[in-house]
């Protein structure tokens, strides 16, 4: 008896030690807060963990899955993720500047350079504009 449960008890040790160095190694490989691969942002994309839209919006950029943060969601569904969407009508001076080379149903993520395309109500891509 004394026996399994020490068995049992070096197992479990082994694993909190190999969990926590892959959590550090990951941690450490990986840029910074900013970098598509960083584990808040992961999280994030997941649904997971809150993380501040500016730090989404930097990660963004090198996202090469990008789309599918925005990919057939609705409108509604947006702005729960990102918290503040502009329209043609409210875009800033800098997303107006933009606007004419969208299509009519165009979305901004808040201020960013960020263009969320809609076809029939639902986001089918991610546009960063920039000049």
């Amino acid at each position: 008896m004394k026996r399994a449960i020490k068995i049992t008890s070096i197992v479990a040790a082994i694993m909190v030690v190999l969990v926590a160095a892959l959590l550090t190694v990951w941690q450490l490989l990986i840029p910074g807060p900013d970098h598509h691969g960083c584990p808040r942002y992961v999280l994030w994309k997941h649904g997971l963990y809150p993380l501040n839209t500016n730090v989404v919006y930097q990660c963004l950029t090198p996202d090469p899955d990008r789309d599918s943060v925005v990919g057939g969601l609705t409108v509604s569904q947006l702005k729960r993720r990102f918290k503040f969407l502009r329209t043609r009508e409210t875009a800033n001076e800098y997303q107006r500047y933009y606007s004419p080379e969208l299509p009519p149903d165009v979305r901004w993520l808040g201020d960013s350079p960020w263009a969320v395309i809609l076809t029939n109500g639902i986001a089918s891509e991610l546009r960063l504009m920039k000049g």
